[in-house]
């Protein structure tokens, strides 16, 4: 078995083997190429790649720094996954005058800072939509504010972002019309009718509520 580096991704190849077959299409997000009979996953399945490896009977070859490069994302899935747990953070986030994050808020906020897409994954009632808006507030090069929710949470969207959004001059659900505010709510069912207007903005920050709508392409 040999492993390479392509772009973004790990490259698996060996001869057909059904026993590596099987193995192989454990791993997350694994694909399979016709064209070079071989299979590749991402660097997020690093870990997974690698405890399959120690497990199978055979010899592996590591390609062009593969071992190296394999051997830090498992290291950076690491500190990702610990990061993620945190209770608190030290750092100031702002937050307008006579509110406060919770500890375990501000550890959110912060992770979310370090990461080009986070999921908020907090039980029911823990403050997700204060920690997302607060990923607003303590970005300040960030101008523009898309949040998809249900269309009977929009008006708590509204509300949220009034009570604790900072340098949003302007908040506005999207109804018939589509706004041109700074922080604009429009449900998932809104999304098809409003596409132009959509796609004409660049979006500083996307908040996708209650994500598994959008798995549905029945829901937008």
């Amino acid at each position: 078995m040999k492993i390479s580096l392509d772009g973004n991704t790990i490259r698996i190849s060996f001869s057909y083997n059904a026993a590596l077959v099987a193995a192989v299409k454990e791993l997350p997000s694994r694909r399979f190429d016709g064209a070079t009979k071989s299979w590749s996953v991402p660097f997020s399945s690093a870990a997974a790649l690698k405890t399959m490896l120690s497990r199978l009977d055979c010899a592996v070859e590591y390609i062009n720094g593969a071992q190296h490069a394999l051997d830090n994302a498992v290291a950076a899935r690491s500190e990702a996954v610990a990061a993620s747990r945190a209770q608190d953070w030290q750092g100031c986030i702002p937050v307008p005058a006579g509110l406060a994050y919770l500890p375990f808020q501000k550890a959110g906020i912060a992770y979310a800072m370090g990461h080009t897409n986070t999921l908020i994954g907090d039980a029911p009632g823990l403050g997700k939509t204060i920690q997302a808006i607060g990923v607003w507030n303590a970005d300040p090069t960030a101008t523009s504010c898309l949040v998809v929710c249900p269309a009977s949470l929009k008006i708590n969207w509204l509300r949220e972002f009034q009570k604790w959004g900072l340098r949003a001059p302007s908040i506005a659900i999207a109804n018939g019309s589509f706004p041109t505010a700074a922080v604009v709510i429009v449900n998932y069912e809104q999304l098809k009718k409003h596409r132009a207007a959509l796609r004409a903005r660049t979006w500083s920050l996307l908040i996708a509520d209650e994500s598994h709508y959008a798995k549905n392409p029945k829901a937008a």
